[in-house]
């Protein structure tokens, strides 16, 4: 049923149009225009211009693919089961999937102004038709339900891909190899992390003996992978797979001596070096002072540092020292 003033959809169809025009060059310009349409009379017929974005038609797809054969006619069964097809394709979800939580959960659009936007190019703001409204409020619901699905999905690909990068660096590549893949099976394979999980199989096959596999993995990626910068490095790991062995003579080669070697010839010589050395003496017993040396201790102590500069000073008071010490033992 529809509402008050609102044309009869039983017979609404997908038409799709060329308009061909040729310019004064020569050149020939094709556009693609797709239009809603009503069947209900001539007066209420109505169109909208929907948007031509990739987004677009796999948000569209998710909903299409769900709508009565009953309503279609041969020609619009076929553009469905080309629909289906798009609604299976995983990376055009993946992609319509995050640039819908992105454009929801970063830039702050009402889910149903960033579907309106990808679906028929209206800008927040501006208004819809119920029968748009109610399209919207279907893709608004499949996104939802289908974002927290690979919400989870990537977050346990991610963990499981780290895990696997770690057994890899610990040279477990039986185990590393199986990690990889279980984390492809877990995303999608012409994503950039499909892409990427990819060549670290290939990176393990190689490490593992089987250059056959390895090359082929980066052939496919190279021929058929979507992302450029995945074409590219899958490339470059080819050329060097497949280059030759660098031939070396004697002569240009860097010997290493064995370190080994040299350590136990120090280790001797630090041995003989400390075997060698004489044991240290016993601290020598001090005697005590005798009265003289205690009072020129006493009475010249403060002077020293001025005496001491003038060098006939110091021979007078040897001489001094001296006789007081003979003076001393021969009162005794």
């Amino acid at each position: 049923g529809t509402g008050p003033g609102e044309p009869a959809m039983a017979g609404a169809r997908i038409r799709v149009s060329r308009v061909s025009q040729t310019s004064s060059t020569g050149r020939r310009d094709t556009r693609t225009r797709t239009v809603l349409a009503s069947s209900s009379s001539s007066s209420s017929d109505t169109q909208q211009q929907t948007s031509s974005s990739k987004v677009g038609e796999a948000m569209r797809a998710m909903v299409d693919s769900e709508i009565d054969d009953e309503e279609r006619n041969t020609a619009q069964e076929k553009r469905r089961g080309e629909r289906k097809r798009r609604t299976e394709d995983p990376v055009a979800l993946l992609q319509a999937t995050t640039s819908y939580q992105k454009a929801v959960g970063e830039n702050g659009i009402a889910p149903e102004a960033a579907v309106a936007l990808e679906v028929y190019g209206l800008k927040p703001g501006e208004k819809m038709t119920k029968k748009q409204r109610e399209y919207v409020g279907k893709i608004v619901d499949k996104l939802e339900a289908t974002g927290a699905s690979v919400k989870n999905r990537q977050a346990t690909a991610e963990e499981t891909f780290l895990g696997a990068q770690s057994l890899y660096e610990s040279s477990k590549y039986e185990q590393a190899l199986e990690a990889f893949e279980a984390a492809l099976s877990m995303t999608y394979a012409d994503s950039l992390r499909g892409g990427a999980i990819q060549i670290w199989i290939a990176l393990t096959l190689e490490r593992l003996g089987r250059e056959e596999e390895t090359l082929a993995i980066y052939l496919t990626l190279e021929e058929n992978h979507p992302n450029s910068s995945v074409k590219r490095q899958a490339e470059n790991l080819r050329y060097i797979l497949i280059a030759p062995p660098l031939k070396m003579n004697d002569d240009e080669r860097v010997v290493i001596p064995d370190l080994s070697e040299m350590n136990e010839r120090n280790d001797r010589r630090r041995e003989r070096k400390y075997r060698k050395r004489p044991a240290p003496m016993a601290p020598m017993k001090k005697r005590e002072k005798t009265l003289e040396e205690r009072v020129m201790d006493e009475k010249w102590q403060p002077m020293l540092p001025y005496v001491m500069r003038n060098k006939i000073v110091q021979v007078w008071i040897a001489v001094l020292t001296i006789g007081l010490t003979i003076w001393s033992t021969t009162q005794k």
